[in-house]
């Protein structure tokens, strides 16, 4: 079977986790059908990794939510976003 990783929020691994669905936990509505759609057939591990503690791939996430948030601030074109998220997944790459 195909296995998926994941590391999301610490909030959202606990509802991954119990199968309980808080009414607070809405802003994680898309989140959750996205992973769920995903591990589908597959083998799931949900690691919850401490922010801001040098884990190359929290980092990366950290930089693309930093640069989707200021591209939208800005109103950059979606060519250059598309360009800068792809810099991002490229250094992570190198890594």
């Amino acid at each position: 079977t195909p296995k998926l990783y994941s590391m999301p929020t610490a909030e959202a691994v606990t509802l991954l986790t119990s199968g309980k669905v808080d009414p607070k936990a809405r802003r994680y509505a898309s989140l959750l059908a996205r992973i769920e759609a995903a591990s589908a057939g597959r083998t799931v591990t949900y690691e919850w990794v401490r922010g801001h503690n040098g884990h190359p791939l929290n980092e990366a996430a950290n930089r693309l939510a930093i640069a989707t948030r200021r591209g939208a601030e800005l109103h950059l074109p979606p060519g250059i976003r598309r360009k800068v998220r792809t810099q991002i997944t490229a250094d992570l790459a190198c890594a």
